[in-house]
């Protein structure tokens, strides 16, 4: 299993760890900076990601990512297009929950205006 913590409220959200995989391999090719990439493939091989070890900027770069990686899953899902990996039935609510944590999450991790 895979997990995403938030730590400044505690909250975290398990899946699978091939809906992990599935969603990063969306969310990487959408970040410019080398360093947010090289983030997001060690979060594959130790399995989670946890926000509140990220320094402000790069934290809200990758939940940006991360919540349009499964945005885009679930999109991808719904169109039945062939996926890396096979899913379970009920990813498509799975990918709620964690459409929704994101979205939840997303307005805390903005990095503070000078």
């Amino acid at each position: 299993m895979a997990t995403m913590r938030f730590g400044s409220t505690g909250d975290s959200v398990l899946m699978r760890n091939a809906v992990f995989r599935l969603m990063l391999a969306r969310a990487v090719p959408m970040l410019d900076n080398p360093a947010d990439k090289d983030e997001l493939e060690m979060d594959a091989a130790i399995g989670g990601i946890s926000f509140d070890l990220l320094e402000p900027g790069q934290r809200h770069r990758l939940a940006r990512a991360v919540h349009a990686g499964f945005l885009q899953l679930k999109a991808d899902v719904t169109a039945g297009v062939p996926l890396e990996e096979p899913v379970l039935p009920g990813i498509q609510e799975k990918l709620d929950e964690l459409i929704e944590f994101m979205a939840r999450h997303l307005e805390s991790t903005e990095p503070p205006s000078h």
